[in-house]
């Protein structure tokens, strides 16, 4: 009973010392990770597209099958990295991860 209330208190004390912008960020980064997971099982047959787009010579189909491969990491990317662009359009005021890590002296 005991470790029950002192996980309880370990997750209140967590979320109340996050601010919004850091939940925020904390959410971004998890779909970035929930992208990059979900993309992974798809990888082998798209690569295997890719070479047999690339051995037949149908270079439409490579830049087709070449580009939505690229997109769907560097979108994952993207949200991993915090999308500083979207945290900038939500939360305007904010600093970011590295300033309020690093505050001036």
């Amino acid at each position: 009973m005991a470790n029950h209330v002192l996980m309880r208190d370990a997750r209140h004390s967590i979320l109340s010392t996050m601010k919004p912008p850091e939940l925020f960020s904390l959410a971004t980064r998890l779909a970035g990770l929930w992208i990059l997971l979900s993309s992974l099982p798809g990888l082998p047959y798209t690569l295997s597209k890719l070479g047999s787009a690339l051995i037949n010579v149908r270079a439409g189909t490579f830049v087709e099958i070449l580009l939505s491969l690229v997109w769907v990491y560097v979108m994952a990317w993207w949200f991993l990295t915090g999308a500083p662009w979207l945290q900038q359009l939500v939360y305007p005021n904010s600093r970011s991860d590295k300033a309020a890590s690093n505050p001036p002296t």
